[in-house]
């Protein structure tokens, strides 16, 4: 299974951003490429907790869902990340 995460600011792509996906069996990560996507397999379909940067999403994103997202058939998330200088990449 494989969690596809692209983190942007103000819809230009941030590379050199470290995501980490925690599940049941620990998790995974990945560093988000040129497009800003970071594509991360995991091993387990549930998604507990999104860290971008060792920033945990609010859990008020995942309370907006109808339980916990699933990467059963694939997972696409799309993070605007505030607070950065739009069209740079953070490293």
């Amino acid at each position: 299974m494989q969690v596809d995460v692209r983190v942007v600011d103000e819809n230009s792509p941030l590379a050199g951003i470290t995501v980490h996906i925690l599940n049941n069996s620990g998790g995974n990560s990945a560093i988000t490429d040129t497009d800003g996507v970071a594509k991360i397999k995991v091993a387990e379909s549930e998604v507990l907790v999104i860290l971008i940067d060792d920033k945990a999403i609010p859990k008020t994103f995942f309370e907006k869902l109808t339980g916990y997202p699933s990467a059963d058939n694939g997972l696409n998330v799309k993070i605007i990340k505030k607070n950065s200088e739009p069209g740079k990449s953070v490293r």
